[in-house]
Formats: structure tokens, C-alpha cells, sequence
């Protein structure tokens, strides 16, 4: 009982020489750790690069120039408004005060083409185009869609029934004329053909309930349907 004393003094002297010194470590590698110039020497050694100073660590980021869009689509509208006014004496614009947009009929589809068979187009001021077939005669061949030979291409446009009120029939009693209209239906490509191949044969053939009637477009109507299409694509541009 007489060393049991001194023996707990020791191991408790002990114990409290390991805390201190515990606790001492722990406040070194705290205060390393938080200081910046630690980080800097941590990071000096590890690199095989020399260090060089600068006031910043992080570099700034280099300002991107933002591309013009604005202005390039101005340029480019201001283009095409000038093509636009170039070809536009060309072309009649019938609008009136109930319409938002009006339409353009090239002047070689007006009067003079009234009493032809022939293809017309029709251009609205957003660039969209319609393909118009004309029959013209002495009697009703009721057509409802015709047939296209450009070259060795052969089209044929959706069918548009005499009921349809983009069908429409109009008579004098001595002259007949038919019109169909393509708003609708879309022409399957016959006016961009036609537009492509203007130095190539045109033959349009009627499609007719009674019977079928052939023609071939004359240089001037394949160049009006070519500069409706021109036209088109410009207005399109335009109004994107």
C-alpha cells in the first residue's frame, strides 16, 4: 500500500505530458495549415516550375468578343431589300386594307396572259409562292391537277377537285377559263424545276375529266415563273 501512491503520481505525470504535447501539435499543424505563406510553400515545393510572383494567384479571364449578329443581319437585310427594290418594277402588288400581307404577280401573268393557257405564280410579301394553272378555251375540259415536263423531269401537281374553292371556273359563253390555285396543296416542286432548267423544254399538260391538253411554256413565261421564284427566296431572306 506504501508504492501505490507514488506509482499513480507517476503514470498520472505521464499521461498529462502526452496531453500537452498532444494539444501542442495540434495548435502547430492548425496555425501551418491557416497560413497563406504555408500554402505558398506547399505549393512552391511540389511545383518543378520556378515560381514566379504575381497579384494574383488566380489569373483574370481574358474577355470574349461577342460576334456582331445584330449588325451582320442588318447588313444582310439591307442587301436583300436593295435586290428586292431592283426587281419589284417587274411585279404588280395587289393589297388592300383587309390584308396583312399582299401578293405579287409578275406583269407578264396579267391582261396579256389572259387569254392563254398557261403557269402563273404568286408571291405573298413573306416570301411564299404559289403556282397557278390557267386553261383557256372554247369549251370545259374541268381539270384538276396538271402533269410537267421539264427536260426529262416529269412533275405532277396535287389534285385540286372542281368543288374546291381554290378551283375556280369562269365562262363568257364563247371562252372558258379554268384556274386552279396551289395555296394549299403545295406545286410538288414544278416552279423550282421550271426556275433551274429555263433553257430546257417546258410541256404542261391539262388533266382534264373530258380530256387532256398539252402546251409549251414560251421563253417569257418560264422567265416570269424563274423571277417569281427569285423573288420569293429574297422575301423569305427578308422576313426570317
Amino acid at each position: 500500500m506504501k508504492n501505490s501512491k507514488p506509482k499513480n503520481l507517476i503514470a498520472s505525470s505521464v499521461i498529462t505530458v502526452i496531453v500537452i504535447s498532444l494539444v501542442v501539435c495540434i495548435l502547430v499543424l492548425i496555425k501551418r495549415t491557416s497560413s497563406p505563406s504555408a500554402s505558398l510553400t506547399s505549393f512552391d515545393t511540389s511545383s518543378t516550375e520556378p515560381y514566379e510572383k504575381t497579384d494574383s494567384v488566380i489569373a483574370e479571364p481574358i474577355p470574349l468578343t461577342k460576334p456582331k449578329v445584330i449588325s451582320v443581319r442588318a447588313g444582310e437585310k439591307a442587301f436583300y431589300q436593295k435586290k428586292l427594290a431592283g426587281m419589284t418594277n417587274n411585279f404588280t402588288l395587289d393589297k388592300d386594307d383587309f390584308q396583312d400581307k399582299g401578293w405579287y404577280t409578275h406583269k407578264n401573268f396579267g391582261k396579256k396572259a389572259a387569254g392563254r393557257k398557261t403557269l402563273k405564280a404568286h408571291v405573298r410579301e413573306d416570301g411564299f409562292i404559289c403556282l397557278e394553272s390557267q386553261w383557256y378555251g372554247n369549251d370545259w375540259i374541268f381539270h384538276n391537277h396538271i402533269k410537267v415536263r421539264v427536260g426529262s423531269l416529269i412533275l405532277s401537281s396535287p389534285k385540286v377537285e372542281t368543288y374546291d374553292r381554290n378551283n375556280k371556273q369562269e365562262s363568257t359563253g364563247s371562252h372558258y377559263w379554268e384556274n386552279i390555285y396551289y395555296r394549299e396543296t403545295g406545286d410538288n416542286g414544278i416552279i423550282q424545276a421550271i426556275a433551274d432548267s429555263t433553257s430546257k423544254p417546258v410541256k404542261v399538260r391539262f388533266e382534264g375529266r373530258k380530256f387532256n391538253h398539252d402546251i409549251v411554256l414560251t421563253h417569257e413565261e418560264k422567265r416570269s415563273l424563274k423571277e417569281s421564284h427569285e423573288l420569293s427566296e429574297i422575301l423569305k431572306k427578308i422576313n426570317r
